[in-house]
């Protein structure tokens, strides 16, 4: 789970035009059981430390969403080491430990009860949502 401080809020509400309260932005998973019934190799922190703060933006669905909340509209995209700044200054994260078998379970558990704004999968989609799916499809690669 990553919470956003209120300067990052503020920044990601600028970027956006949409208002985020400072809090829960964004729930992710790592490990658990596959849909295919293998059990995943993925940990939290190998996510964490090489996909979305030492990542590049192609391997992060996270930090996609970021650099499109934080880029200029029809402008470059932020760099990685900007993004990876901002992340470093504004964002915190919390654990949330389960069982293999209720990861993938608790993730949905989660995103019901608390509808991270980031989140665009598995969740309902609003006005907000969908200007950051727009947002996203218009970074440059």
């Amino acid at each position: 789970m990553r919470w956003a401080d209120a300067a990052g809020a503020a920044d990601l509400t600028a970027g956006l035009g949409h208002r985020l309260a400072a809090g829960l932005v964004y729930a992710g998973r790592a490990g658990g059981v596959r849909p295919s019934g293998v059990r995943s190799t993925n940990t939290l922190w190998g996510r964490i430390a090489t996909m979305h703060l030492g990542g590049r933006r192609r391997f992060s669905t996270f930090r996609t969403t970021l650099s499109a909340c934080l880029s200029p509209v029809g402008g470059p995209a932020v760099d990685g080491a900007e993004l990876t700044g901002w992340m470093h200054r504004h964002l915190r994260v919390a654990v949330l430990p389960l069982a293999v078998e209720d990861v993938v379970p608790g993730e949905g558990w989660l995103l019901g009860l608390a509808d991270p704004p980031l989140d665009l999968r598995d969740v309902a989609r609003t006005d907000l949502r969908r200007a950051i799916s727009r947002r996203r499809s218009a970074l440059p690669v």
